[in-house]
């Protein structure tokens, strides 16, 4: 085997064994989805050298070697006995097609030799492009480098831990470092449905974090590459073996997979799209999620773009991708990755949320090389009260912008006054079917002592540390409804249970209703606006649309607990929905009391009765659409409900 990439020592040290094992290949398949990313990279890369780390039975190698006639593969394992006959036979009725395993069959393999002549049985064939390591990869990885081995690529397939991950990293930096299982569940996954982890995800998502990598998988099969090589490499993993398309990921699972094919009807390139840009992932566990499905929610074929990952899922859109861009500065780049990601894409309309640069970069991208009508929806600021969009950048898509939206007043304030251009408001609207057309009273089985909600995610660690120290010398029981585990920061449980606070993570949109509807009043923790603040651009312009949900659907009166100069206090304090109080517990106590108060119940609720209509996402998508293609609002029927409201005083 002569291969200037594998050197003679190398070749020397592992020559084909010289072992006994049958001529008689024994195989089963054990690929349960994505090898063929792999399988593209070999074939578009021309990857020469590929380290596998364990072997088994040599399926997924075989692969690797059929896949370019010049590819070799270094197999490592260890080829254990005595475990993987029995394995296979316990487990062959989960397989139909697998080849039935005969008591003989069962105790030839699990002889000391057995796996091991198995595989050697079924790669013989190759044996001139496969050199075969029977050792533990902690031993045999730091042989392979100070023998002076570079490999192309590494597929890690061996026991679910971490170590070999660093060791990896460590030795072979240059390597593209893959691996399997990505999706395997351990834990109880029939008594205790509960317990079910996915440890390979885990330890892959926790190195990529730390090293600043992103994560490409489909099914089972994942890839760690830098974000400046996302793009090409996704471009080359994803290419369909039929049609030759590089394919968009489709978000109709519970996690990000691919296009199925199958279905012409879903094919991206046959009709325009309409493109939704957010900072992540589209679902339910943040603000933006359900503001961006109601967007677009009678739009046929939308494709979803955001830059960050940090939910691991995306449950809306007919495609989407992520798009990261490493220097926004340097345009031709960006907009070379835009255009290579959605090559042959024909795009209709484009809707932007903007919250980091590269949201912003791509919206341009698409917007000049299109010229399809484009929407900017100012959710939160990352521009006034802080510096994470630059002002030029800012200024170029407002200005390219058919329309402009913002969620509130004071947003709309602040962006005209330093832009000098027009904003409409879009609020935080709520599905018309929550929408109740009465007045919901107050629940019958109310329980003063024990039915607070506390709801929504926090967005700054100090306003949860915060919430805890309040209620945990206060004698209530909250139950949150809310991401409870952000990936952004860690929450101590502990505070949690001392002070009474319930969580329950985010629940569909309905049963939260109900609980609403239960209950007698909704706790919304925001910033003080003081030097302790952290996060200042959700903390001084934001209005969590949280608030507005609770008040249309439910007509729940809302405790704010921060500034009275929040946007947030603004408008309960405004429309008269609830009360406001400090981070202390003689004013929340005593807010608490009159919120339970019956009369004062009764007026509040009537108050939401009244402005509930009005943040309806009825015809929001058709709205939105004819608005966009007018170039100004189709009608002023969410203006009307801010035509009188006062800016906040002191913003």
């Amino acid at each position: 085997m002569k291969n200037d990439k594998i050197p003679e020592s190398v070749l020397t040290r592992f020559g084909w064994p010289d072992a006994e094992y049958e001529n008689k290949p024994f195989m089963v398949n054990l690929d349960f989805g994505g090898r063929e990313l792999i399988t593209n990279l070999i074939r578009n890369k021309s990857l020469e050298v590929i380290v596998e780390i364990g072997s088994f039975l040599g399926g997924s190698a075989l692969e690797w070697l059929n896949a370019d006639r010049n590819v070799k593969v270094i197999c490592i394992d260890p080829w254990t006995g005595g475990w993987a006959g029995k394995w296979l036979g316990d487990n062959q009725y989960r397989w139909p097609d697998w080849p039935r395993l005969d008591n003989a069959k069962i105790q030839e393999l699990d002889e000391p030799d057995g796996l091991y002549n198995a595989f050697l049985s079924n790669v013989q064939t190759y044996k001139e492009r496969v050199i075969v390591v029977r050792q533990l990869s902690e031993i045999a990885l730091p042989i392979l480098a100070s023998l002076g081995l570079d490999p192309d690529l590494i597929y890690i397939d061996a026991d679910k831990k971490s170590t070999d991950l660093y060791d990896c990293s460590r030795l072979f930096p240059r390597a593209l470092i893959t691996g399997d299982d990505f999706l395997w569940p351990g834990g109880d996954t029939i008594h205790d449905p509960e317990k079910i982890v996915y440890p390979v995800q885990e330890i892959v998502r926790k190195f990529s974090h730390e090293n600043h990598l992103e994560v490409i998988h489909k099914d089972q099969t994942w890839i760690l590459c830098k974000p400046t090589d996302y793009l090409e490499i996704a471009s080359i993993a994803f290419i369909h073996p039929q049609t030759g398309n590089k394919e968009l990921f489709d978000t109709r699972r519970s996690l990000p997979s691919l296009i199925d094919y199958r279905s012409e009807s879903k094919d991206p390139f046959s009709e325009p799209v309409d493109i939704v840009i957010t900072p992540t992932e589209i679902n339910n566990r943040h603000g933006t999620g359900p503001l961006a499905k109601r967007a677009m929610a009678d739009r046929n074929r939308v494709l979803s773009i955001r830059s960050r990952n940090y939910y691991d899922y995306q449950d809306f859109a007919d495609w989407c991708v992520l798009i990261f861009h490493d220097d926004v500065s340097i345009r031709s780049r960006c907009f070379r990755s835009v255009l290579t990601a959605l090559r042959d894409v024909t795009v209709s309309s484009i809707l932007c949320v903007p919250f980091n640069p590269d949201d912003i970069i791509t919206a341009i991208a698409l917007k000049i090389t299109t010229n399809a009508p484009l929407c900017t929806w100012i959710m939160d600021d990352q521009n006034i009260s802080c510096s994470v969009i630059k002002d030029h950048l800012m200024r170029e898509i407002l200005e390219c912008s058919n329309l402009r939206f913002t969620t509130h007043p004071e947003l709309k304030d602040k962006y005209e006054e330093k832009y000098k251009l027009s904003f409409n408001i879009l609020p935080a609207v709520v599905l018309d079917d929550l929408v109740p057309k009465k007045v919901i009273p107050r629940s019958e089985s109310f329980k003063p002592e024990n039915d607070g909600i506390l709801l929504g995610s926090f967005w700054s660690k100090n306003w949860f540390d915060r919430i805890c120290d309040v209620f945990s010398k206060l004698d209530y029981k909250l139950t949150w409804y809310g991401d409870n585990k952000p990936s952004w920061m860690i929450l101590d449980e502990q505070s949690m249970r001392k002070s009474n606070i319930h969580p329950a993570g985010v629940i569909p949109e309905n049963e939260l209703v109900d609980r609403l509807r239960e209950a007698s009043f909704v706790v919304v923790p925001v910033s003080m606006l003081d030097e302790e603040e952290t996060n200042v651009g959700v903390a001084s312009l934001s209005l969590p649309g949280r608030i507005l949900f609770a008040v249309a659907t439910a007509h729940i009166p809302v405790l704010v607990i921060g500034s009275p100069l929040t946007c947030a206090a603004h408008f309960v304090q405004y429309f008269d929905l609830g009360e406001v109080a400090p981070y202390t517990e003689v004013d929340v106590q005593a807010a608490i009391h009159r919120i339970q108060d019956p009369d004062r119940q009764k007026q509040i609720r009537q108050n939401a009765a009244r402005i509930g209509p009005q943040l309806s996402s009825k015809n929001l998508s058709d709205w939105l659409y004819k608005s966009l293609n007018k170039n100004v609002i189709h009608d002023d029927r969410y203006e009307v409900l801010f035509q009188h409201y006062p800016l906040t005083p002191g913003l």
